[in-house]
């Protein structure tokens, strides 16, 4: 029997470069900025550093959130659900993070922007934003999957992303430093 994507024939396509991992979050970090070329910064430097996490008041954003606070950032809460926001925020504060929550829609590019201005104001400067919120579609097959659900799904998952880069990137380009994670899920 054949297969259609062996190690072989992906590597004649696709240039592999083994380098040795790295052992720790720090030197993950250290690792990317070599291959960079840049000094850059590491994981070590998160204390008094600020993430901006979308989508953060459940799941992975939450989680994101509750792990830059232990880490000593401040955290720029952001979901479009305002009492689980809430919720997430307050304990966050709880655990000692300096928080802001912000009820933000990012379907809407004057609430991101808002969101960017809002952050600034409150710390002065982001380091890392995380376009995190996203929706699951429709249930069934696609094809039968209402438009207004495909509007939706894609809203949140395509252009709040595209909306965060675009409020967020500028300012970190400006301020000479910054990181910016896009999750997305199948």
């Amino acid at each position: 029997s054949t297969t259609c994507c062996s190690r072989a024939s992906f590597s004649e396509f696709v240039p592999v470069r083994p380098r040795p991992a790295p052992t720790t979050l720090s030197a993950m970090g250290a690792a990317y900025a070599a291959a960079q070329g840049e000094g850059g910064w590491t994981v070590d430097d998160l204390r008094g550093r600020v993430a901006v996490v979308t989508g953060g008041a459940s799941g992975i954003g939450r989680a994101l959130a509750e792990r830059f606070g232990s880490e000593g950032m401040g955290v720029v809460l952001a979901d479009v659900e305002a009492a689980p926001l809430r919720d997430a925020a307050a304990r966050l504060r709880g655990a000692g993070a300096d928080v802001l929550d912000v009820v933000t829609d990012v379907r809407d590019p004057a609430q991101v922007d808002a969101l960017a201005d809002r952050a600034a104001a409150h710390f002065g400067a982001v380091h890392v934003v995380c376009n995190n919120a996203g929706v699951a579609g429709g249930a069934g097959p696609v094809w039968e999957v209402p438009l207004a659900d495909w509007e939706w799904t894609l809203g949140v998952n395509l252009w709040g992303v595209i909306h965060g880069v675009r409020a967020f990137v500028p300012r970190l380009v400006a301020q000479g430093e910054g990181h910016v994670v896009n999750t997305a899920s199948m």
